[in-house]
């Protein structure tokens, strides 16, 4: 469309965003480039067919995902363009806390019921998504990413992550 319209191509910050497999305007496959994402940034490559070919991609992925990865992307570009305040982590979990709370997955002094938490949250999420987010879960292990992300520590949490969970939460 670029190409077309404006004679070439450039790339664009939403479709750099971890976990974003779609276009969220053409809600087609993005593609992977042969750009590497290292070095300086000081040098131009254009977004044309030498890097990017301009063949559409055949999708294999269920409409469920595709949809879950769309609203994903919608979410962080909401994130990437808004003016929002920053908020302490504290604050983040209390929020988590009352949504799970709304959903009647915490009790009301706070505690989650975790078993519950992990039951509905694979129930929302095919297993596959989670592969492909990088948040795949062992429903095994005490220590799976779920388990330890709504807890107040001071562990950095992925943005990937946050996002899944709040689209999670709706």
């Amino acid at each position: 469309e670029d190409i077309d319209t404006l004679g070439e191509s450039y790339w664009r910050t939403n479709h750099q965003i971890i976990g974003v497999f779609y276009c969220s305007k053409h809600q087609v496959l993005l593609k992977e480039s042969s750009v590497l994402s290292t070095g300086t940034g000081i040098e131009f490559t254009c977004a044309d067919e030498r890097v990017c070919n301009s063949e559409l991609l055949e999708d294999k992925y269920s409409d469920t995902i595709k949809l879950l990865n769309l609203k994903y992307a919608h979410n962080a570009e909401v994130l990437l363009n808004g003016n929002f305040p920053r908020n302490e982590l504290s604050y983040i979990i209390d929020f988590y806390i009352d949504r799970l709370r709304e959903r009647r997955l915490a009790s009301k002094n706070g505690n989650l019921y975790m078993n519950e938490v992990l039951e509905q949250f694979l129930h929302f999420y095919p297993n596959q998504y989670l592969d492909m987010m990088q948040s795949s879960i062992d429903r095994e292990s005490p220590s799976n990413w779920l388990q330890l992300f709504v807890r107040y520590n001071n562990r950095n949490r992925s943005p990937l992550r946050h996002l899944l969970f709040l689209q999670f939460l709706g």
